[in-house]
């Protein structure tokens, strides 16, 4: 029968306790963060339009607790090719897009704020197509008073909606109880961060 002597017994416990850190440290192959197959690449949207003349007249319309489906809408360039140029890739090595952040800023006039709604939905579709749109962020119960705010993400795949030219991002909400305006041509804004998997080939 063999014999353990202490520095046997030392030997063993430092070969386990090398085998179970080598086993912590592995990479988990489903985090990107982690993979070296893979990278990013962040889309940076700002875009800005103005409301209908009519808008005022259209919500006065609508009954308390109606969804205005669309409120607003504005289609823009994705830019996508330039930063994937950038990164020494393209469209087709893309494995997934999901939204980082989304804020809406009413600009003008000074008066305008968000109270007209209480509930924001804001979706993403590829512009000029039949394509379902997708629910892309969020805000229900915000507060009165505000004239930015930052949206709640839903936590899902645009890869098809930013992996194309062009983007139409489309504002709906739920009519807010009381009197609010809408200004004539009041602007808005939408500032959004957007990241981008893609496969790096070596």
């Amino acid at each position: 029968m063999m014999k353990f002597t202490p520095t046997t017994l030392s030997l063993l416990t430092l070969a386990c306790a090398l085998f179970f850190c080598s086993s912590c440290c592995k990479e988990d192959p489903d985090d990107p963060n982690t993979d070296p197959t893979t990278d990013t690449f962040t889309l940076n949207v700002i875009e800005s339009g103005l409301f209908p003349a009519n808008a005022q007249a259209l919500y006065d319309l609508a009954p308390v607790g109606f969804k205005v489906d669309p409120a607003y809408s504005a289609s823009f360039p994705s830019n996508v090719d330039a930063e994937l140029s950038a990164k020494g890739t393209s469209r087709d090595k893309v494995q997934s897009i999901k939204g980082k952040s989304l804020e809406v800023n009413i600009l003008n006039p000074a008066t305008q704020n968000l109270d007209f709604m209480d509930t924001i939905c804001v979706y993403v579709q590829k512009y000029n197509s039949s394509d379902p749109r997708i629910l892309f962020a969020t805000k229900y119960g915000y507060p009165q008073g505000l004239r930015s705010l930052s949206l709640d993400m839903v936590d899902v795949d645009v890869k098809e909606v930013f992996n194309a030219d062009s983007v139409t991002m489309i504002l709906a909400g739920t009519k807010r109880a009381g009197s609010h305006t809408i200004a004539a041509n009041a602007e808005i804004e939408f500032k959004s961060s957007i990241e981008g998997v893609f496969k790096v080939v070596p």
